[in-house]
């Protein structure tokens, strides 16, 4: 089962997630990082295992900024 994750901070271009009952796994959160640079909008990424915070940099032209829109685009 996927941790949960809640987005803590949003402005267009950047974002920051926290997933609580990660915090302290560095195993976890390195991986994670790994996954999120190889993802070609994502122009910046840093985790902190200690915080369990997830800052991601991304080419705001590529995804939406609002709920509805990830609603909209994502939904199945």
């Amino acid at each position: 089962m996927l941790p949960k994750a809640h987005i803590v901070h949003q402005i267009r271009g950047r974002l920051r997630v926290r997933i609580p009952e990660k915090c302290l796994d560095s195993g976890y959160f390195a991986s994670l990082q790994e996954q999120l640079e190889s993802l070609p909008v994502v122009s910046d990424v840093e985790t902190s295992a200690v915080s369990g915070s997830v800052p991601v940099s991304y080419t705001h032209l590529t995804l939406p900024t609002t709920g509805h829109e990830c609603r909209c685009r994502w939904s199945a």
